[in-house]
């Protein structure tokens, strides 16, 4: 409605809980959206300063219904249990919606908020439906708790507390409400969109539980007062939920086999009449309703396709009659294998190249096949690579290595043989030079005649002069330690020697 007052909190990327508007009438949508899209969003740390801020706005408004929607991820802190005790107080309600949750603690979260204020929980897998969250959310805000209207209620299940009822007279008003986890829906109200319960029935254990939400007086219920089908109908209400022990016809028996759930019912009746048997299953994944048909005297059966691993609850009934069994599975379809499977063990065989084997076979069966040797699967670079690793060391050791052929003390007869025949040079020289006349010697000029030295008889011997050099080849310097050691010898022997006059 255009009076109707809404605002909007964020936390901002500065970092502060803020209102994007205050509260303000709807009727201004166009400039409270573009408020809307112009905002900047941060990441929330907590919800406890945001929800006070609601809290406090809404407190001082005389509005009949007060509602709050929050839309998060749910990382935040949760709030602390004293404000949302506050909400319950103030009797303001919070509805959640999880996005792009970073699992399921963040929906736990946001599911505790909702459940402590009687609000609601959304986690939509697609953030495109958002604004049909917000319409159904401002729709329910919105309606009264009291529908007053004339409407037919719509039946959705044959229970056995309409049994010879076959149209419901009109009702003119109910209370809004929402059915139970486990109740089971008998009549529903006008509107399509939000299935709110006329007529709902659950058990507890052994006992029985039924809730009409409208009356059976002359205010909501006056046509139906007035009409010859009240007194059965509230008979039977009655007799459904009073506990009473009466003989029962139908036995049923549920199970789980290769996948299925399977419903067996028998009927147990004195008369031989063909029922119409129809059941409700409640599962993990939701109410689906089964029909069961005969497939012998006074026997029907069904199969169902079973969802994920959970308990199922089966309600069976046929006309007045009605009976509850139920069974639970506890791990998938393949688990519940207990035999072997010769079929997928025959394709593993043939596609590996094997056989089947029976489980008497010996050792020589066993083995009889004749095993293939594996073929070298590695490549040929490898043999490549070491080849060219070889090489190389052969390469390096013909560059580097020297082989000699002669033997080890052939240089050293060389060296031998040069130093003998230099020596027999220097003896001939050497008696060569002692086999000369002596020269005389010739008076220093102005010099006396007597007091000049008369020619000695006897030649002097002169020290052998130093062995030429000739027989070195000039410039060429010594290369090994015994011709070092000889030209040092002449070396001092030329210096030191002298000729006596």
């Amino acid at each position: 409605h255009p009076r109707d007052l809404v605002g909007a909190l964020a936390y901002d990327h500065t970092g502060r809980d803020q209102w994007l508007f205050p509260l303000t009438p709807a009727g201004e949508y166009e400039r409270l959206a573009l408020k809307v899209n112009a905002a900047q969003i941060g990441d929330m740390p907590g919800f406890g300063a945001t929800m006070r801020m609601a809290l406090d706005a809404l407190q001082q408004t005389d509005a009949a219904l007060k509602h709050v929607i929050i839309i998060s991820d749910g990382d935040p802190q949760p709030p602390p249990p004293a404000l949302l005790a506050s909400y319950q107080a103030a009797k303001v309600t919070v509805s959640t919606v999880t996005v792009f949750p970073h699992g399921n603690v963040d929906s736990q979260v946001m599911r505790e908020i909702a459940a402590a204020t009687s609000g609601r929980h959304y986690r939509p897998d697609n953030a495109n439906e958002l604004p049909a969250i917000f319409v159904k959310e401002a729709k329910t805000a919105r309606t009264p708790a009291i529908l007053e209207r004339t409407f037919v209620p719509s039946v959705l299940l044959p229970a056995p507390v309409l049994a010879g009822i076959d149209a419901v007279p009109p009702l003119h008003g109910m209370v809004l409400t929402r059915p139970k986890g486990r109740a089971l829906t008998v009549l529903e109200g006008p509107d399509e969109e939000i299935a709110d319960p006329v007529l709902a029935q659950w058990r507890y254990g052994v006992g029985a539980a039924a809730a009409f939400t409208s009356d059976l007086g002359g205010r909501w219920g006056r046509d139906f007062v007035a009409s010859e089908r009240h007194r059965a109908f509230v008979h039977q209400l009655v007799g459904d939920v009073a506990r009473q022990e009466r003989p029962q016809r139908l036995f049923a028996r549920a199970v789980a086999a290769q996948g299925q759930g399977v419903l067996q019912v028998e009927d147990h009746g004195t008369d031989d009449a063909l029922l119409d048997v129809l059941a409700q299953v409640r599962g993990p994944d939701g109410t689906r309703s089964v029909a069961l048909v005969q497939v012998g005297p006074r026997r029907y059966e069904a199969r169902f396709p079973l969802g994920p691993v959970g308990r199922y609850e089966v309600t069976i009934s046929a006309g007045a009659e009605r009976t509850h069994t139920g069974f639970a599975l506890a791990y998938g379809a393949e688990y519940a294998r207990f035999r072997s499977d010769p079929e997928c063990l025959q394709r593993i065989a043939q596609r590996t190249g094997g056989r089947l084997l029976r489980g008497d076979e010996n050792g020589a069966e066993l083995f009889a096949r004749p095993v293939e040797l594996p073929k070298n699967s590695r490549p040929w670079v490898t043999a490549l690579l070491w080849l060219a690793a070889g090489l190389v060391l052969l390469e390096v050791a013909f560059r580097r290595v020297q082989i000699s052929f002669t033997r080890r003390h052939a240089p050293q007869a060389l060296q031998t043989d040069a130093l003998l025949a230099r020596k027999r040079a220097a003896e001939a020289r050497l008696a060569a030079r002692t086999a000369e006349p002596p020269r005389a010697v010739s008076p220093a000029p102005g010099a006396e005649p007597d007091q000049a030295r008369p020619p000695e008889s006897a030649p002097r011997t002169t020290p052998p002069p130093p062995p030429p050099a000739a027989t070195d080849p000039p410039g060429a310097a010594p290369t090994t330690t015994t011709e070092r050691l000889l030209a040092r010898k002449r070396a001092q022997g030329g210096g030191s020697s002298k000729t006596t006059p």
